[in-house]
């Protein structure tokens, strides 16, 4: 899966860093497992999507 990730940071020129407390931690490892892509990580984890405060 390493490989894959690489290559799409490359096709898309994005690189993303997620930092989280420890709390989030098991959740968060969640998101990255290699699943099929019509699995929605969130949904994997139990993460609820909040849109971040506008700037």
């Amino acid at each position: 899966m390493a490989n894959i990730k690489f290559l799409m940071r490359r096709a898309t020129g994005e690189f993303v860093h997620d930092l989280v407390t420890r709390d989030l931690r098991g959740q968060m490892n969640r998101t990255s497992e290699a699943v099929l892509g019509e699995i929605d990580e969130f949904d994997l984890a139990g993460l609820e999507r909040k849109r971040p405060p506008a700037w």
